[in-house]
């Protein structure tokens, strides 16, 4: 019995404490996964506190990128202790991001094969909050950050697919998401195939 067998076809809801190897699966099978009691509300709140002066005082987007009605705080590590300590160093993120992206090469040190790893790094950290009636962003991937240029495969292969991956988003809601406050929108098995979607 495969791991994905316990699940229906569609995007799951997994709770926080659900097996690591349902997550990663998951999420090779669809691109996203929704984990329930990830982080505990109360950090959430925490975290909006500590960076809420910065979406205060955010300027209006030059360009098309972000409506008008979105107010960011970027470097959110920088502003939110708490945003740190639960979100990035979240032990279940952690497992998955070491999981998608660390990276593994051989080099030559004279004449021994040494192996050297590269962990994942961090290449943004933003909170948004969304005002009413800004316009959605079209469908996209964030990876294009890095240049990331995919092949359309019909399902995930670890052996083939070990560097298919250069990011891992983790969005955590502040509210009630829906589509009339500004809610990200995430389309299924958009990690596997091109635009257009």
């Amino acid at each position: 019995m495969s791991v994905l067998d316990r699940y229906g076809p569609e995007v799951q809801r997994v709770p926080a404490d659900a097996p690591i190897e349902d997550i990663i699966a998951l999420l090779k099978r669809d691109g996203g996964v929704f984990v329930k009691g990830l982080v505990s509300e109360a950090d959430v709140d925490k975290a909006y506190d500590e960076c809420r002066a910065r979406l205060d005082s955010d300027v209006e987007w030059s360009g098309s990128f972000f409506p008008k009605e979105t107010q960011r705080a970027p470097s959110l590590l920088a502003l939110s202790p708490i945003y740190a300590r639960s979100q990035v160093m979240n032990p279940v993120y952690q497992q998955v991001v070491d999981h998608f992206l660390t990276t593994r090469s051989w080099f030559w040190w004279g004449t021994e094969r040494k192996e050297s790893v590269s962990k994942p790094y961090l290449h943004s950290c933003t909170a948004m909050r969304i005002g009413p009636g800004g316009k959605a962003q079209p469908l996209h991937r964030d990876d294009y950050i890095s240049h990331n240029i995919h092949n359309n495969i019909e399902k995930w292969d670890d052996e083939r697919d070990v560097n298919r991956e250069s990011a891992v988003g983790l969005f955590v809601a502040g509210s009630k998401v829906t589509k009339e406050n500004g809610g990200t929108q995430f389309k299924s098995s958009t990690h596997v195939t091109d635009p257009p979607w």
